[in-house]
């Protein structure tokens, strides 16, 4: 069984950490993953682990603390990966990218994945030139989209390999129900009793200002179509605010998503500024067959064109009664082409074992 060391530090569960622990639950026949470092989800998915202290995550407010810490740390997490003698090392966030990939790769090939756009935006080029220069010692860079892609190649160049492998979906988990009497007790179970009998818009994300969810109330207030929002986060008493008075419904944290995505009959996408190349979220709703909606201008609207939705202008109305009572089937034949997980987790196996 080929050996692989996922370096990786995260402290909050989120898609992007959820996508390596479900790779490594799914390819675990041919790979052993052991993750060097820590990954919320990970060891409750009884995948091996070496843990191994550092600091959070890089941002403005600890930029300080990482500055000071890095090169312990980075020493702490070359020693611990060199010491399992894998054939590769899988690096997924910019701080072990960056700090690590050159060392790493005088003994070992290092493997990226990017789920969004790598850089962007004020005080992004110092951090863009030290992932180029860390890109020229990586073996390959797997991105989600071959929107991910073509922005990771103008960063790194045309000289460093870039692969692209679509974001997976579970299609047996994500599906529409076909019992009309089942799909109603699931609408009478979530939805308020006065939504009952009309179209249903529902966002499953993070509540953070970096999402403009603002947008997706604004949307679905001013076309009078009733919305669910799915998630937690900082955001949410702003949103809730800006959304009193309104037929808006905050869920909180739900394990029920499959249920509550068949229950409603729009999704309404929002991209964060960062830019996420296949948002999972929008998968699942498209193998759920709901009909999509995203804003113009956003990354992911590729995946949304795709899967038969529709771009609107940010103050632009939809009309309820233009969506289909039955499930798309653009969107579910979409799905079943290019997302399968047998798919992915096939591609990554290869590329794992070469």
């Amino acid at each position: 069984m080929s050996a692989i060391a996922v370096v990786v530090n995260a402290e909050v569960l989120g898609g992007a950490e959820l996508y390596l622990t479900r790779l490594y639950r799914e390819i675990g026949a041919e790979v052993k993953g052991t993750l060097v470092g820590r990954l919320p989800g990970w060891s409750e998915a009884g995948l091996p682990e070496v843990g191994v202290p550092v600091g959070p995550k890089w941002s403005r407010r600890h930029i300080v603390r990482s500055a000071v810490n890095a090169p312990q740390e980075a020493r702490e997490l070359v020693r611990a990966t060199t010491a399992l003698a894998p054939i590769r090392a899988h690096l997924q966030y910019k701080r072990e990218q960056i700090l690590l990939t050159h060392r790493l790769s005088k003994t070992v090939p290092v493997l990226w994945t990017e789920h969004g756009m790598p850089y962007g935006g004020r005080g992004s080029a110092g951090l863009a030139a030290a992932y180029r220069r860390a890109a020229r010692s990586v073996e390959t860079i797997v991105c989600v989209s071959t929107e991910v892609a073509d922005a990771v190649t103008a960063i790194v160049g045309s000289a460093v390999p870039v692969r692209v492998i679509d974001n997976p979906v579970d299609q047996q988990q994500f599906s529409p129900t076909s019992d009309t009497g089942r799909r109603a007790m699931l609408r009478a179970a979530i939805l308020p009793p006065r939504w009952l009998h009309r179209r249903v818009a529902v966002v499953a994300s993070r509540l953070h200002p970096a999402k403009r969810l603002d947008r997706v109330i604004h949307l679905a207030t001013t076309s009078g179509i009733p919305l669910l929002v799915v998630g937690t986060g900082a955001d949410r008493d702003r949103l809730e605010k800006l959304a009193a008075g309104a037929e808006v419904e905050f869920l909180g944290h739900r394990n029920d998503i499959a249920d509550i995505l068949r229950a409603a009959d729009v999704y309404l996408f929002s991209g964060s500024r960062s830019g996420e190349g296949q948002p999972l979220a929008v998968l699942e709703a498209a193998a759920t067959g709901l009909h999509l909606v995203g804003f113009r201008g956003d990354v992911g609207n590729s995946l949304i064109r795709a899967a038969g939705g529709r771009i609107v202008d940010e103050y632009e109305r939809l009309d309820p009664a233009a969506f289909p009572d039955e499930p798309s089937q653009t969107a579910r034949d979409h799905v079943a082409r290019h997302h399968s997980v047998e798919q992915w987790s096939r591609e990554y196996a290869e590329l794992l074992c070469r």
